[in-house]
């Protein structure tokens, strides 16, 4: 009888094919920003690359405590497009107009790293997500170049969720997001500065 409890219960953890979370939608915050400082400009965002070599919307692993996988993580939208519509949206928020291509001031960037991880201590779950996305945003002339970078972590006595990853995901691109948002270099120069 013993021996069958633990076949179901390892049925019931191995197997599984990949589960997807999802962020959902950034909403941005309106109010006073460095971005709300610097004029009103037409900014182009280029589509952001996603981490390279690694398959699109892959974050990681959910792993036993002997470190083999028990489920694999992707997220949807891919990250890279999850932080250009954050960035955006902070744009927007602050009164700039986000255009096709054309406009004079142009926003790109690649995300460096989104990784998950999800390992069980002796009674908890420790889940984790690192971020970081490099930006590069140009004006008349003027550029300047940056890195983001967040850690997020949530621990819990069960297993870690598409829902519960969503959630941690979230936190990240919202962390970098208002980074962005705060960063006197891109405001300097939307300035002009």
């Amino acid at each position: 009888m013993k021996r069958l409890v633990g076949l179901l219960l390892l049925a019931g953890c191995a197997g599984q094919g990949p589960q997807t979370a999802y962020p959902g939608q950034y909403l941005a915050e309106h109010g006073p920003s460095a971005l709300s400082a610097a004029p009103r400009t037409l900014i182009e965002i280029r589509p952001f690359a996603d981490v390279p070599d690694v398959p699109p919307g892959h974050i990681g692993d959910v792993r036993d405590a002997k470190g083999a996988v028990i489920q694999s993580l992707d997220i949807a939208p891919p990250p890279g497009r999850q932080f250009s519509e954050a960035l955006g949206a902070e744009l927007q928020a602050a009164g700039h107009m986000v255009t096709g291509p054309g406009a004079a001031a142009v926003l790109e960037g690649g995300v460096q790293r989104f990784a998950f991880a999800g390992t069980p201590d002796k009674v908890t779950w420790d889940t984790k997500i690192q971020a970081q996305l490099a930006i590069k945003i140009s004006y008349r002339g003027r550029s300047v170049s940056r890195a983001y970078t967040a850690t997020c972590n949530d621990a819990g006595l069960l297993r870690p969720t598409a829902d519960g990853v969503a959630e941690i995901a979230k936190t990240c691109i919202t962390n970098i997001a208002r980074q962005f948002r705060n960063d006197p270099g891109v405001a300097g120069v939307l300035a002009g500065n």
